[in-house]
């Protein structure tokens, strides 16, 4: 049975990761950002909820919902496997609606429990072997992070949830008693007809994503719509849709961050419409010969360059699916991205200006959003693109006379950008009188839209040096011809506002990236909220077993397990986000950087079962030491095989976090296995569920400190944890009942 249950845990915490990321991605295409926060977030408290549900089970030693406690394995995986793939139909099918995240968050929750039921069941029962455990259970979940996202860029989200809901049932198969022959026969037929059944036929028998025919986002705003094209890739959902009113074709990314497809017919002249066009500002000066285009989403950005005359053209696009969309309506844009003298690139714009050699003379961003949660559920629109370090690249790879333009969404935004802006040419040393006029914004004509008073659509024009009194004044003639509205202007308007000395606080930069957090280096709302809404169902869970839990003898454990769920979370989340600046795409950079750190955290506990002497002290004390050793080296290392190809910086990436890996997975299963030896076998479960609780915590804890203070402080924090930890330890050890053995 040992083996059997290595193996199960593997594929439950396999499918389990995959689920969590699938979900992620259903919850992101429907959701706007804070609501696929709030429902990821209680959906993975769940899997230490199913910890306390085992406690319980246990501990009154009576059927719960068929629960008992000698079928728990064999009840929770089967479950687990069927809920996984009805839940997501559910969702798939059923339209969307105002209040469905509060659906959606149940839903969430039930695989997870399920599976955190699976898994304490698992190290209570084999507690002797908890470190092989643990192995098994980070090398499903690193190894998971990795394949999902083959399937998501291979598949659509049922086929993938199809393939891990049957991982589930594999594992349910491994565990079920010997008496079960029929019903595992069963399982392995099924098994290999869906493989053989898999791919695009299962899409087409469950037909389209229904959820979208409600009021999901800003495709739910659209009027009299039609979907002509689809595809789902680990980045995101991108959809074409054609509408009564207009004639062009709109892309949407998740059902949101919408970008236009126009008609071209190869002859430039016939864009002379895109002069009324914002955007146009930032071709319309001077003699232009090169342009690098930032996420050009349908097209129209290449038009606006096109027709400014500008012929090379190098479009740098992070999803793959809008440039497919395009290219699969090649005839109707007159097959834009392909055109000669165009370079197109599937890139991370950031990444890309880090690595590249050339100057232009317009650097264009018109609108670039990377709000898609897929990366964890506690991305709150982390943008680089938008970061103070971005901005000084960009202006280094501009021409003597060169420009820089962004087109944004609104006041808050323009706001940022303005402050990031001015910073960041003082850093350049500019004074702060020709940093002002270095720059100008201009809100678009709002004429025919909902917006008829304040910033609508800005566009931020930046240069290296002061605007001259001709450039200022040919710029404004060319607003005028648009009818657009002029904020700030080099000897044509001035905007007071810049004057103020304190920016700090609307200053964005690569250790708080949160370009679209509306209260600047605050936590929203919402994000206290999800704190709230955690700590109290955690908290409300374990409230029964208070008094077991800070007795005497079991409160030195309490604090060993919140320390690591805090002190782990607190380590990697901050290192998620630092890698993706290196490694580029943020769905590929948490797989690598999972894979990376749950892998080898598998590996260090599996070596830790062969040194039985061996104190957690001397891991955590590692961990605490590395990270703050971390937090100062990254930078140089990213600048050093920042040029180097994706292999390399894989490679890089694993040399730099396996050791941090190591000594991170050997402490939890540790504390298990101190559980046993001191005759407190029956507080695993309980253990497991304040481990899962205060690790939400910990992620949460550090996107909020990221706000306010940076990454880098998180994980800092992070460290402290682990050195509390020592202390915890210690003192522990002090008593004459402990038993290390």
């Amino acid at each position: 049975m040992k083996r059997n249950i290595l193996l199960a845990v593997f594929l439950v915490s396999l499918s389990l990761f995959m689920f969590e990321i699938t979900l992620t991605r259903l919850f992101s295409a429907l959701m706007f950002y804070h609501f696929v926060f709030l429902a990821v977030s209680i959906a993975i408290l769940s899997l230490g909820l199913g910890g306390i549900w085992v406690y319980k089970i246990r501990a009154e030693n009576k059927e719960t919902y068929g629960f008992k406690k000698d079928n728990i394995l064999e009840r929770s995986s089967l479950l687990f496997a069927i809920s996984t793939i009805v839940i997501t139909l559910i969702i798939y099918k059923t339209p969307f609606f105002q209040t469905a995240f509060l659906i959606y968050l149940f839903l969430g929750a039930v695989p997870f429990i399920l599976g955190g039921m699976f898994l304490a069941e698992s190290f209570y029962r084999f507690s002797e072997n908890s470190l092989l455990i643990y192995f098994a259970d980070l090398m499903g979940s690193g190894i998971g992070s990795i394949l999902i996202v083959k399937l998501l860029d291979s598949f659509s989200p049922i086929t993938s949830v199809l393939v891990l809901s049957l991982i589930g049932f594999t594992a349910f198969i491994l565990v079920s008693s010997k008496q079960q022959v029929l019903l595992k026969t069963t399982g392995i037929i099924l098994l290999l007809a869906s493989i053989l059944f898999s791919g695009q036929s299962i899409d087409n028998v469950i037909a389209d994503f229904t959820a979208y025919s409600g009021g999901a986002k800003t495709l739910g705003a659209l009027k009299n719509y039609k979907s002509v094209f689809t595809t789902w890739n680990s980045f995101a959902r991108t959809d074409v849709i054609e509408t009564d009113i207009l004639r062009e074709k709109l892309v949407l990314v998740d059902g949101s961050a919408v970008s236009k497809m126009m008609p071209f017919n190869g002859d430039p002249k016939s864009l002379s419409y895109l002069k009324q066009e914002i955007g146009y500002l930032a071709f319309s000066q001077g003699i232009n010969t090169n342009a690098l285009l930032i996420g050009p989403g349908g097209g129209m950005d290449l038009l606006l360059a096109r027709y400014a005359g500008i012929k090379d053209i190098t479009a740098v696009e992070i999803n793959k699916g809008t440039i497919e969309a395009a290219r699969k309506y090649a005839d109707f844009n007159g097959n834009i991205y392909d055109l000669p003298g165009t370079k197109t690139l599937v890139q991370d714009g950031r990444s890309f200006i880090s690595t590249d050699t050339n100057k232009y003379d317009v650097i264009y961003l018109s609108m670039v959003m990377t709000q898609a949660s897929e990366t964890l559920g506690y991305a709150l629109s982390e943008n680089y693109i938008y970061t103070q370090e971005a901005f000084s690249q960009y202006l280094k790879h501009l021409k003597p006379n060169g420009k820089l333009a962004l087109v944004l969404h609104g006041q808050n935004d323009l706001q940022k950008a303005v402050m990031t802006t001015l910073n960041t040419l003082e850093e350049n040393g500019l004074s702060r009188e020709d940093a002002i006029n270095s720059i100008a914004y201009i809100s678009s004509n709002s004429e025919g839209s909902e917006h008829h008073e304040g910033v609508y659509y800005p566009i931020l024009i930046v240069k290296n040096a002061p605007f001259t009194e001709g450039e200022a004044r040919e710029l404004n003639v060319m607003a005028a011809l648009g009818k657009h509205n002029i904020l700030h202007l080099p000897f044509i308007q001035s905007d007071s506002s810049l004057l103020i000395e304190n920016m700090k606080n609307w200053v964005v930069t690569d250790d708080s990236p949160f370009f679209y957090n509306s209260v600047g280096k605050n936590v929203p709302i919402t994000i206290w909220v999800v704190f709230a809404a955690v700590l109290f169902m955690g908290g409300r869970a374990l409230l029964p077993y208070r008094t077991k839990l800070t007795a005497p003898g079991s409160k030195h454990y309490s604090y060993y397990f919140i320390l690591l769920g805090l002190g782990f979370m607190l380590i990697e989340i901050p290192l998620l986000q630092k890698f993706v600046l290196f490694i580029g795409h943020p769905t590929l950079t948490f797989s690598i950087i999972i894979a990376a750190l749950l892998t080898s955290g598998g590996i260090g506990s599996l070596l830790a079962s062969r040194f039985k002497k061996l104190s957690p002290i001397i891991p955590a004390g590692f961990a605490a030491a590395y990270s703050m050793i971390i937090s100062t080296i990254l930078p140089r290392i990213f600048t050093y095989w920042q040029g180097d190809s994706l292999e390399i910086k894989i490679l890089v990436t694993v040399i730099t976090l396996a050791p941090l890996g190591l000594a991170l997975g050997i402490p939890f299963p540790y504390g298990l296995k101190l559980l046993e030896n001191n005759k407190q076998k029956e507080l695993i479960p309980l253990m497991w569920g304040i481990n899962g609780w205060t690790s939400v915590l910990g992620s949460i804890l550090a996107l909020m400190i990221a706000m306010v203070f940076g990454y880098s402080w998180a994980l800092l924090l992070g460290s402290f944890m682990y050195l509390l930890f020592i202390i915890n330890y210690l003192n522990f050890t002090k008593t004459s009942s402990f038993n290390k053995n």
